[in-house]
């Protein structure tokens, strides 16, 4: 009965010691000017069919901070329109994290971890990626989500309202070799098997036998796994 007193105690202690610990380490890359920013972002976005975000709702995730220290058990949400990392600082405070501050984030929903990274890819600027497959090769996929706009006039002071406006979302996939070069490729045979660069008498087969429909993630992990087990 003692031992349990003890770990009642010990518990809501540890608890408070990593929200501590987690205020600490995102203090030195907040931006004061965006804490609060949601407030304004999900008015800006209230006439707009769609959403800017991939997932529904924030979901508990890890930050990984550019010195790859980990900000645990957090309330996270990624906004694609904004490529911006959304993190509940409290129950009254939320700030939005740029991809140059930090090295990425991943969460887990629907018993399936999403891992993101930071990195320079196109245009030498930093976007966020999620990762689709990690080995010799890796494949990212950049979600991108963009805003069709129709404006109205309404009221005075040159106000408008974004009814009829939109957001879309499009894909666009990167496949990296060993030495860290990438290249973007269609979700099709021919532009992976191209981009892989070898085994390609192999890897039609394998897609064959396997039936394999490589504009799904799982048949692309597959795919790739087999190509890294002939390298």
């Amino acid at each position: 009965m003692k031992q349990l007193m003890l770990l009642l105690v010990f518990i809501p202690l540890l608890a408070k010691s990593q929200v501590s610990q987690n205020a600490r380490y995102i203090a030195d890359i907040v931006d004061p000017s965006m804490t609060n920013s949601e407030l304004f972002y999900a008015s800006k976005y209230k006439e707009i069919s769609g959403s800017p975000y991939i997932e529904k709702e924030m979901q508990k995730g890890t930050i990984i901070l550019k010195d790859n220290r980990k900000v645990e058990d957090v309330m996270i949400r990624y906004n694609a329109y904004e490529d911006a990392l959304l993190y509940q600082i409290d129950k009254d405070q939320v700030t939005m994290l740029d991809p140059p501050v930090i090295n990425g984030f991943e969460y887990r929903n629907n018993d399936k971890v999403f891992t993101y990274i930071s990195i320079s890819i196109l245009e030498g600027k930093r976007h966020f990626y999620e990762v689709i497959y990690e080995g010799k090769s890796t494949l990212v996929v950049q979600h991108r989500i963009k805003l069709t706009e129709k404006t109205n006039n309404a009221g005075s002071y040159g106000a408008s309202d974004m009814q009829g406006s939109a957001f879309k979302q499009s894909d666009i996939y990167f496949l990296m070799d060993a030495t860290g070069k990438s290249s973007e490729v269609n979700l099709t045979k021919k532009s992976l098997i191209s981009a892989l660069g070898s085994h390609d008498e192999e890897l039609q087969a394998f897609i064959k036998k396997n039936k394999l429909k490589v504009k799904e993630n799982t048949d692309l992990i597959r795919l790739l796994e087999y190509y890294d087990s002939l390298e």
